[in-house]
């Protein structure tokens, strides 16, 4: 079982991403902070879904919402890309979070840099409510370099395993990068077992880490994740989230990932 660790205990975060590939870290982020983020990302006008990919950079935003855009009247649309930068400028706030990154650097020993981010969205009762991604390692879509590929998973709202929480198995990051299977896109399609599924090697289980509005669950490139549908009734589970690595690791473009650092 992974214990909730405060993020002022570097060398017990240290020892569990050395020995398990993920942790969860609790009092970066308070309930207040999850609120504020959710508030912006109604500005989208987005309602629950589908999940949005590199939220933190316009051109992208406006891409995955033009069908909305094009929808609005001439001064709606003005207003609407008002909105767009300041919800992009916001998440990148957020993504430069200097505990975070003093953390990181002090665990790989160089400099950390943010980069892609996704917004999910998985309200009980909708169609994102039910996606599921299936058993992957994050370092099959981006490839990196060296093992510093570590992904930031914020919760925003409470998660666990039935609304359709986060799974990770730990130690599977030993194994390095284990052959995958492309599965389903996860755009605005796919909300059934998407992602780039691996076979999770005998002897390892899941766990199902169980975080509060603010908790970050830090998972290593190679370690072995997915996520549930949603299945509990009323819940409105929202996760932003978004990749790390050392300022200096090359990368293969991924089928999504368009790895871009963000400084």
């Amino acid at each position: 079982m992974l214990k909730v660790l405060d993020y002022k205990e570097p060398e017990r975060i240290f020892e569990q991403l050395d020995v398990a590939g993920t942790c969860v870290i609790r009092g970066v982020f308070s309930e207040f902070d999850c609120k504020n983020i959710a508030s912006k990302l109604e500005l989208l006008e987005l309602g629950n879904g589908p999940q949005i990919i590199n939220p933190d950079r316009e051109q992208h935003l406006i891409a995955q919402t033009v069908d909305h855009l094009v929808s609005l009247k001439h001064l709606e649309k003005i207003q609407y890309l008002k909105n767009v930068k300041l919800v992009s400028r916001f998440l990148r706030k957020v993504m430069k979070n200097e505990r975070i990154l003093t953390l990181l650097s002090q665990y790989f020993k160089s400099p950390v840099t943010a980069l892609n981010s996704q917004y999910t969205f998985k309200k009980y009762g909708t169609k994102f409510g039910n996606q599921n991604f299936v058993p992957h390692q994050d370092a099959a879509t981006y490839n990196p370099s060296n093992e510093s590929l570590v992904s930031i998973q914020l919760s925003i709202s409470e998660m666990d395993k039935k609304n359709g929480g986060l799974f990770v198995i730990p130690g599977s990051h030993k194994y390095g990068l284990l052959e995958s299977k492309y599965t389903q896109d996860f755009g605005k399609s796919s909300v059934k077992d998407c992602g780039n599924r691996c076979e999770v090697p005998r002897g390892l289980k899941r766990y199902y880490p169980r975080t509060l509005p603010g908790d970050l669950i830090f998972i290593r490139g190679y370690l072995i994740h997915g996520s549930e549908p949603n299945e509990t009734k009323g819940s409105d589970r929202q996760v932003f989230g978004w990749m790390t690595a050392r300022r200096d690791t090359k990368f293969l473009r991924g089928r999504f990932a368009d790895p871009k650092l963000l400084f």
